[in-house]
């Protein structure tokens, strides 16, 4: 890239912008990996799952939804019915993964897993909502035809979910915060875009001043959308780990539908499972926010002596994601 003698630091800012652009690259193709991850989990957990239901008496997946919500309040529960009728019309089967944490609901004997069901039961529908963002952006770097429309139907799916647990998920809990997140991640994938600006090679036959102007935008920009991706991933590898754990459940659940005898031996163990897979949740949710997702990068860009003399601060990065939560577009 040439430079301007009178802009000697534009050689800087390219390289910010590079530095930007390769941290959401990379962020983005571990988020593919963790929803690839998440989909052949979930395809091992289906056919386990539809035993234990069979075994239950469930016919349906329906059903099992139905059974488990007696544990919320009316408006709580007809929240997630509309959730799962959103999740149905996207077609990614996503709905029967959140059939797990209904399953957890029902199979606690223990009083300390019985008084987890409203947790998980919340808990499950936020990892649900998220996903569907996680989806959209494996969808959308996959290179497949029509990839970018059905990534944006999947994003502005994920804002109509979040927006419905919304109703009564308050924003001051951790799992009421953490949904306003998705929503936001909806929001903004689909109306800003997450794929980075990267206009170095454009910019390298422009006059100096412009230079300037056009890297400090893009630098701004890429900061934010480095945030916003970061805070996503962090929800992609949050999502996979709880895979697993349901995984483990499930397979246990199982066992006791092949040989009824281990009842009395696997459920305290199922129990004991079940409580931590919801703390673990919690204790997820706790550490998740903007600043602690910006945080992680900033432990990044000290030691590869990063140009950062043009970066927003992270509180406007955070008052710029915050304005953009709110658009109005479906």
């Amino acid at each position: 890239m040439s430079v301007d003698l009178f802009f000697p630091e534009n050689r800087s800012r390219a390289q910010r912008l590079t530095e930007l652009v390769d941290d959401i690259t990379a962020m983005q193709r571990e988020l593919k990996n963790d929803s690839d991850n998440l989909d052949a989990k979930d395809e091992n957990m289906r056919p386990l799952l539809n035993k234990i239901m069979e075994n239950n008496g469930f016919t349906t997946f329906d059903e099992l939804v139905e059974k488990s919500l007696e544990v919320l309040t009316a408006d709580e529960a007809q929240d997630l019915r509309d959730m799962l009728e959103e999740m149905k019309q996207t077609n990614t089967q996503l709905e029967q993964t959140f059939g797990v944490f209904a399953l957890l609901t029902l199979g606690a004997t223990s009083a300390a897993a019985t008084a987890k069901a409203v947790q998980l039961l919340k808990s499950g529908a936020l990892v649900t909502a998220s996903r569907l963002v996680i989806r959209g952006i494996a969808r959308a770097i996959s290179g497949s035809a029509n990839a970018l429309e059905e990534a944006a139907e999947l994003f502005k799916a994920s804002r109509r979910v979040s927006s419905i647990l919304l109703r009564n998920f308050e924003t001051s809990t951790k799992v009421g915060r953490v949904t306003k997140f998705v929503k936001t991640a909806g929001t903004v994938m689909s109306v800003v875009g997450f794929f980075a600006d990267a206009i170095v090679v454009v910019l390298a036959a422009v006059e100096g001043a412009r230079q300037k102007e056009e890297l400090q935008r893009a630098i701004k920009e890429n900061f934010t959308k480095r945030i916003e991706v970061a805070l996503i991933n962090v929800l992609g590898t949050a999502a996979a780990s709880f895979n697993g754990n349901l995984e483990s459940i499930l397979i246990l659940e199982n066992q006791i539908v092949e040989n009824p005898a281990l009842e009395s031996v696997l459920r305290p163990s199922i129990d004991v499972l079940t409580v931590s897979v919801a703390d673990s949740m919690d204790e997820r949710f706790d550490a998740i926010s903007y600043e602690s997702a910006a945080e992680t990068f900033t432990q990044l860009d000290i030691p590869r002596n990063s140009f950062t003399s043009d970066d927003p601060s992270v509180a406007e990065a955070i008052k710029k994601l915050d304005a953009e939560e709110s658009i109005k577009f479906d």
